[in-house]
């Protein structure tokens, strides 16, 4: 699948690659585009599989990265200094929508919250690509990133 996220902290470029479940950081000012691992544990384990959107939040002055792990949730990961050379993964908020179809494809702030956008791929109606959906959740999870910052 290859790069998914992508995020942006000064000169830095953040994505997340769906083919090997790892994060990565590109130099924009870099004359040619290099990706930069960053290791998110110990042990070097992926953040998962079908990885979608990357927030950074204002909230945390660039020391928080929320990666969306599709219909696993949003895993929350920290760069204590703010440099992004290794990120502490926190844990995964999980997604509550998932039994239902739903997938975690995107975090944002909205003012000092964070809600996570779930969207319905598999509800298309035959011959068309919308479904029938008149419910659109944007959960709030400022407590749940705040007691995995806490922890």
């Amino acid at each position: 699948m290859g790069f998914s996220g992508i995020a942006r902290k000064g000169d830095t470029l953040f994505v997340t690659d769906s083919s090997d479940g790892q994060l990565y950081r590109f130099d924009i000012k870099a004359s040619k585009g290099k990706p930069v691992h960053v290791p998110t544990s110990k042990d070097d384990k992926p953040l998962g599989q079908m990885l979608d959107g990357l927030q950074l939040p204002p909230l945390y002055a660039g020391t928080v990265l929320l990666v969306s792990l599709g219909a696993n949730g949003t895993t929350v990961l920290r760069s204590s200094n703010g440099k992004w050379e290794s990120a502490e993964n926190l844990g995964s908020i999980p997604n509550p929508y998932s039994s239902q179809g739903g997938y975690a494809v995107s975090s944002v702030q909205i003012s000092d919250s964070i809600y996570v956008v779930t969207e319905f791929f598999g509800d298309a109606i035959n011959g068309t690509l919308p479904g029938n959906r008149t419910s659109f959740p944007l959960r709030d999870i400022t407590e749940e990133v705040g007691a995995l910052l806490r922890a």
